[in-house]
């Protein structure tokens, strides 16, 4: 999931290179939602990108990170 891939890059030293399939997709679709800021490497004009360097989570992308860490905290169970 996207935002899960988002909360793993909030830890990450920026920017960061990612050239597997899957984390390039979910980068760009991070990119359109415009949580992140990022550089898409493409081979020709109507190719797939073969890779993706994530330079900055915007402040949107903060804003949502920390709204999801809020609701897993008052959702947590006490025990």
């Amino acid at each position: 999931m996207p935002l899960h891939y988002l909360q793993g890059l909030r830890d990450t030293p920026l920017p960061v290179t990612v050239t597997d399939p899957e984390g390039v997709r979910r980068i760009e679709m991070l990119l359109a939602a415009q949580l992140l800021v990022a550089r898409l490497e493409r081979a020709g004009v109507y190719c797939m990108p073969h890779a993706a360097t994530v330079l900055e989570i915007t402040a949107d992308g903060f804003a949502l990170l920390q709204r999801l860490d809020a609701k897993a905290r008052t959702s947590a169970p006490n025990g």
